[in-house]
């Protein structure tokens, strides 16, 4: 589930925490889980709610982790990309914008070896990004953004 109190202010979280919707899918859609990820858990979200077309200049979706509880971040920037991306203990990168499309379910999960793996609807496409700390807890963190509207967890989370 998404944590309901540290997020974006463009961020509707609903129907029992399960679902994260950006107001405009421009900026200031962060969210989080709402506790800690294993490694080698998959994080499970469907995309319930999506623009067709790609947005100007090729924004899209990021998704990660971070050592850092979100209930501690004070001042929350409107965007993953450069603003978090570069802070130490967040981990995060873009998912190829060939695969934003409604109804697709975007699965992401840390190694043991520091590598974030990425699925499509259950079909491994590799390698995201690697160099995640994996001796701390980790939180899941997802940008909405660009193309993506709207997230919902599913499946174990």
């Amino acid at each position: 589930m998404f944590n309901t109190t540290s997020h974006g202010s463009n961020i509707i979280i609903e129907y029992g925490n399960s679902v994260a919707r950006s107001k405009n899918s421009q900026s200031d859609g962060i969210v989080f889980s709402d506790r800690p990820i294993e490694i080698e858990e998959r994080v499970h979200m469907s995309l319930v709610f999506a623009r067709r077309k790609t947005c100007k200049g090729g924004e899209t979706m990021s998704v990660g982790f971070t050592s850092e509880d979100p209930n501690s971040i004070v001042n929350l920037p409107s965007l993953c990309h450069p603003d978090l991306s570069q802070r130490n203990g967040f981990w995060l990168n873009p998912i190829p914008d060939k695969f934003v499309r409604q109804e697709n379910v975007v699965s992401f999960w840390a190694t043991t070896e520091g590598h974030v793996l990425y699925a499509i609807n259950g079909v491994r496409r590799g390698l995201l990004f690697s160099g995640v700390d994996t001796g701390t807890p980790l939180w899941a963190i997802i940008d909405i953004h660009g193309r993506a509207i709207g997230v919902q967890i599913v499946g174990k989370t």
